[in-house]
């Protein structure tokens, strides 16, 4: 998914997700707070990717695909203020 993809769909797809727990029985975890563990969880693959990218062989190939997940991984933490977490 793009960058632009992903803004257009993140609250309905959050929604969607929400909804899937909700609907397997789990009652008592608002949507705020799924929101906010979206946020929290954008540090992951962040982080990961960073840690995991510099430990790797460099290709061209390779060196684009790291470059991308940075680029994504980065987008969502800026996009969602996680960014504020690591300060």
């Amino acid at each position: 998914m793009t960058i632009d993809e992903r803004r257009s769909e993140e609250d309905r797809l959050l929604h969607l997700y929400h909804d899937g727990l909700r609907a397997a029985g789990v009652n008592d975890f608002s949507f705020d707070e799924c929101r906010e563990s979206y946020r929290v969880s954008s540090l992951y693959p962040f982080l990961l990717t960073i840690v995991v990218s510099v430990t790797l062989q460099r290709t061209e190939r390779g060196d684009q695909m790291w470059a991308q997940m940075f680029s994504n991984s980065a987008a969502v933490v800026a996009d969602t203020g996680a960014d504020a977490l690591l300060g």
